[in-house]
């Protein structure tokens, strides 16, 4: 396992293209859950005295609900990093780099394994992202720093822990069956925010929840409902759906095993 990443990241280390977009994944991360601290809205001026309504006073950013806002919101962020594994997938067969390390002793399984960890440290260093940031805003920002309610809501970590890694690796699928890095990221935008959401709205949610981006989706919900239930009766999710998070774990294993599968059968130049 060593071995297979010590590879992956002789190839990575230099690259400009992941230097760029790596850094300006955290860059922008960073940035974006910090700059949500001091957004404000004006809400009207009454007697002179103009009203605002600030986000970090709002109680967004305390804690534990802290874990499931910005978990929701850095789930947008994934995107940036499956467009850095599709580039690399893309690469591997632009420049024939499979049939070489194929040649210099690699097996396919190998191969394969050495991207599925790639993945998976990103989605790990991510996470550790995510925490990072989580803690420092609501250190900064939450009414509420008591040890025994700062870690309750948690689980939903977890989740986009799932959301990231089985997001890149079917990114990772589908990079692996068109590789052309254009083709390839219109497939996954198309395929996410338009051919699966209709698949969803005509079969109906009781088995269209079973789709993959689907179950995905429906491990956390926006977060935002918390402060408006006030003014509309809404169901808050109180903890990560359990049943979407087992769904998105199939549907990670399903795609890594096609992959294993079409590349143990696939000419390697194909």
């Amino acid at each position: 396992m060593i071995r297979l990443l010590r590879i992956e990241w002789l190839k990575l280390r230099n690259s400009r293209a992941f230097i760029i977009i790596g850094g300006f994944y955290v860059l922008l991360m960073a940035l974006v859950a910090w700059g949500m601290g001091y957004v404000h809205f004006d809400v009207g001026t009454q007697n002179g005295i103009k009203t605002t309504i600030n986000l970090g006073k709002l109680g967004f950013f305390d804690f534990p609900y802290i874990w499931k806002n910005i978990s929701y919101i850095a789930g947008f962020f994934k995107y940036i990093l499956a467009i850095l594994v599709v580039i690399f997938i893309s690469n591997e067969y632009s420049y024939r780099t499979v049939r070489q390390n194929v040649i210099d002793g690699l097996s396919r399984q190998e191969f394969i394994t050495s991207k599925l960890l790639m993945i998976l440290m990103y989605s790990v260093v991510s996470t550790i992202l995510v925490v990072l940031i989580t803690t420092i805003l609501g250190i900064l920002f939450s009414n509420n720093q008591a040890w025994d309610v700062i870690f309750l809501k948690i689980d939903f970590v977890l989740a986009y822990f799932l959301e990231t890694l089985t997001y890149l690796i079917f990114s990772f699928f589908v990079a692996y069956l068109i590789k052309r890095t254009g083709f390839v990221i219109i497939t996954l935008v198309l395929y996410t925010f338009v051919i699966e959401p209709i698949a969803v709205w005509q079969i109906g949610e009781p088995v269209g929840k079973f789709l993959p981006i689907q179950s995905i989706r429906e491990m956390s919900e926006i977060p935002f409902k918390r402060y408006i239930k006030d003014i509309v009766e809404l169901n808050i999710m109180e903890s990560a759906d359990i049943s979407a998070m087992f769904r998105t774990i199939v549907w990670g294993g399903v795609f890594t095993w096609l992959t294993y599968y079409l590349f143990g059968k696939r000419d390697i130049l194909s």
